[in-house]
């Protein structure tokens, strides 16, 4: 077999360059591609990931709104409530207190009994004469919060050493809350 050269040296090498050159195109090609296809298929996946997240959060953020309001409504209750206790209690040591300050010298209080049901006090004591007595309850109805003052009739029909009673009806509305 004849092998014939038809080409110089030079020659030859310019048609090798041409072909690396060549294949140098098609490979950058390929891989300009391979990168295109690549970041088109990471952009795909930030967008799918970027809805996901934002379903997680939406749902977190309403799991977290949900449980912060019935916590609050929680608080709501309990305080509603507290109100509700507060709204009912009475300052019966003012009551008290009122009541033993306006006892003239000489009476002496042995029960007293007071119901916020009924809106009413009752009290059982002695008295030393009827005008102590009568003076104690004059001063009673000096009290605002204190309504009917009743003093039995009979009781004063005695002059001294008297055991009474006196019944008295609470305004509420009027009464120390």
């Amino acid at each position: 077999m004849l092998s014939l050269n038809l080409l110089s040296n030079e020659q030859k090498q310019e048609i090798k360059i041409q072909r690396t050159n060549v294949y140098l195109k098609h490979t950058s090609a390929v891989i300009m591609i391979a990168i295109f296809i690549s970041g088109a298929i990471f952009i795909a996946a930030e967008k799918i990931l970027e809805n996901n997240f934002d379903k997680a959060s939406a749902i977190i953020n309403q799991r977290t709104e949900y449980e912060f309001s019935e916590k609050i409504s929680g608080v709501n209750s309990l305080a509603g409530f507290i109100n509700s206790l507060d709204s009912g209690h009475y300052e019966w040591s003012q009551l008290l207190s009122d009541i033993t300050e306006r006892a003239p010298a000489g009476i002496k209080i042995s029960i007293l009994e007071v119901s916020q049901d009924t809106g009413s006090v009752s009290m059982r004591g002695f008295s030393p004469n009827r005008e102590k007595l009568l003076e104690y309850k004059n001063n009673l109805e000096k009290i605002i919060f204190l309504e009917q003052v009743r003093l039995p009739i009979q009781q004063l029909s005695q002059k001294e050493n008297i055991d009474f009673t006196i019944n008295i009806k609470l305004d509420l509305e009027n009464f120390y809350k």
